[in-house]
């Protein structure tokens, strides 16, 4: 849903560039050239950094294959609608959110749009949503400008408003504020 440029893209592109090394953390090794040219390499870093600070402190836990789930979170099948959990990635997580938390969800980013100007309020709306790892670092859209800061928030809350059909919703939101919002099935 973001149109600067395609999520799907970001991952594929980068995602043979990520591996999880033999002491169980995250990886990342682009080649210099491609780091000029994406500008977004300090943020892609710094959230990688984050994730491994979380999984040395036991709060997150990686699987062969990549996938990085909450040590706390008991039941790692995601399925049938109305999921209310987050999955970690590299490049992010996935934020599954059930029907009745989505109304909650809308608010709080509605919120955060009408005082986008206000950082502490952005970053308070979006601690509801995400983990506060992503919410603080989202909270630098609104110290760019409120503008923009309106616009992003009010986009997404609209994006989750439309796309909850009784089932919840599913948004997967990377470290470089790229996202993508899905109705669970």
């Amino acid at each position: 849903n973001n149109d600067v440029c395609s999520q799907d893209e970001f991952i594929r592109t980068v995602d043979d560039y990520v591996e999880v090394n033999s002491e169980g953390l995250i990886d990342i090794n682009l080649p210099k050239e491609f780091c000029e040219d994406l500008g977004e390499y300090a943020e892609i870093v710094e959230g990688i950094e984050k994730l491994n600070k979380l999984i040395e402190q036991g709060e997150l836990s990686v699987t062969e294959n990549g996938t990085i789930y909450e040590t706390s979170d008991e039941e790692i099948v995601v399925q049938g609608g109305n999921v209310d959990k987050v999955v970690w990635h590299w490049w992010g997580l996935t934020r599954y959110a059930n029907s009745k938390n989505c109304d909650t969800i809308v608010w709080k980013f509605n919120k955060a749009s009408a005082n986008a100007g206000k950082i502490c309020a952005a970053s308070t709306g979006l601690a509801y949503f995400l983990p506060s790892t992503i919410a603080k670092s989202l909270s630098t859209i609104a110290a760019c400008g409120s503008g923009f800061a309106w616009a992003y928030f009010a986009e997404i809350a609209n994006d989750i408003g439309y796309y909850d059909k009784g089932k919840g919703v599913k948004v997967d939101f990377t470290w470089i504020l790229l996202y993508d919002v899905e109705s669970q099935k």
